[in-house]
């Protein structure tokens, strides 16, 4: 009986498609039959409705700020300075400032039956005293003094007010086997050192002013991508936006996969991460429906301005990016080529240098620096990603 119903529904639901010369944009689901007479109710996908309104009368203030203080130039320096540190490896028990490589096992709460495993990572690097909090603050002070082959065992709690409030105030049982332990050297920072790091640079005064430069360039490009956020977030909450459930649920599961891939980074699973948070599947869904909802409508109104201002990316453009994503994986360049340099790969590339190019345009709108709007002239073509 339900083959039949089912056989029946599509072919009533196409003749009610082809009447209605309705388009959706996802298949129809079946939610009702009644019988006597025959009726069939059906959910359809109906396409997004897009007005974003008066978007070119939208105005933000900018005003030109970033600089960088000496603090940071110095910050950048030891970063540089510690990444050329002498590892020796050594036979003693560690002391402060040594790189050990360690087996870790994190249980939330007190080890037994009812713990959960936090982390369980092999073969992990840690620098004791490092200004990190990984796994969690006060973690790699506790191994000062242990040996290789031996392993520590401590507890410690996270702040009350850490960052993830899931974890907050929750002890963890750390189990620690230490599998080698290295000195670190830093180097002197001279005019020797200044010749080493870069080539160019003659003395520390020339790579101070190097690295000030390149702090100032890309403290300048994180001030026009908040712009350019506030710019795009203007226009959308002047946006009235409509859309089906399907493409909020599509969007949920994207955020999905990326809170588990991040998760896997860390030794982790999304049913791990559930069962620390003591939530079901569900619930987290439940949770990124705002966020998910936010970047629905931010996608839509920019795909919008795409069109109204008859943006464009050439080919070249595309091609282009092929080239430059495949170069930064080297010796692989020629599968991520392959990868890339196909129909599917190609539109993506070319979507998202087009959602680029749009958030571009609302900067420049709101900057009242826009060039004029000419209907139905393709006001912006992308030739190449030079400057971007």
């Amino acid at each position: 009986m339900k083959q039949v119903l089912d056989d029946l529904g599509q072919k009533v639901y196409q003749e009610a498609l082809d009447t209605t010369k309705v388009e959706p944009i996802a298949p129809g689901e079946m939610v009702d039959v009644s019988f006597d007479p025959l009726r069939m109710t059906f959910n359809i996908a109906l396409p997004p409705e897009v007005d974003i309104g008066p978007y070119r009368d939208t105005r933000v203030e900018f005003t030109p700020t970033a600089t960088v203080s000496d603090e940071a130039v110095t910050d950048a320096l030891e970063v540089i300075q510690q990444q050329h540190a002498l590892l020796e490896p050594v036979e003693r028990s560690a002391q402060e400032g040594d790189v050990l490589r360690v087996d870790v096992l994190g249980l939330l709460g007190e080890e037994g039956e009812n713990s959960e495993e936090l982390l369980h990572d092999k073969d992990a690097e840690i620098t004791i005293g490092a200004r990190t909090d990984w796994p969690m603050p006060g973690f790699s002070e506790q191994l000062v003094g242990i040996s290789s082959d031996e392993t520590s065992v401590f507890d410690l709690s996270f702040p009350d007010d850490y960052v993830n409030t899931s974890l907050a105030g929750q002890t963890v049982h750390f189990q620690v086997r230490c599998i080698g332990i290295k000195s670190r050297t830093l180097p002197k920072l001279d005019d020797d050192f200044a010749k080493l790091v870069d080539g160019e640079p003659e003395t520390m005064l020339e790579l101070r002013i190097a690295i000030r430069e390149q702090l100032q360039i890309a403290a300048e490009s994180q001030q026009n991508r908040e712009f350019q956020q506030k710019a795009v977030d203007e226009v959308v909450e002047g946006s009235r936006v409509s859309f089906p459930r399907v493409m909020l649920d599509n969007q949920i599961d994207e955020l999905l996969r990326e809170h588990d891939l991040a998760l896997r980074r860390r030794g982790l699973t999304i049913q791990d991460h559930l069962k620390i948070d003591g939530k079901s599947e569900e619930q987290m869904r439940d949770e990124l429906v705002p966020e998910a909802t936010k970047r629905v409508k931010r996608a839509l109104v920019l795909g919008k301005v795409v069109d109204r201002e008859g943006l464009q990316v050439e080919d070249l453009a595309v091609e282009q990016r092929i080239t430059a994503s495949a170069e930064a994986f080297g010796d692989a360049a020629d599968q991520v080529r392959s990868a890339l340099d196909n129909e599917q790969g190609r539109r993506s590339i070319k979507n998202d240098l087009l959602v680029n190019l749009a958030i571009e345009r609302l900067a420049e709108i709101a900057k009242g620096e826009a060039p004029e709007l000419h209907d139905g002239t393709p006001e912006t073509t992308a030739e190449s990603d030079e400057g971007k």
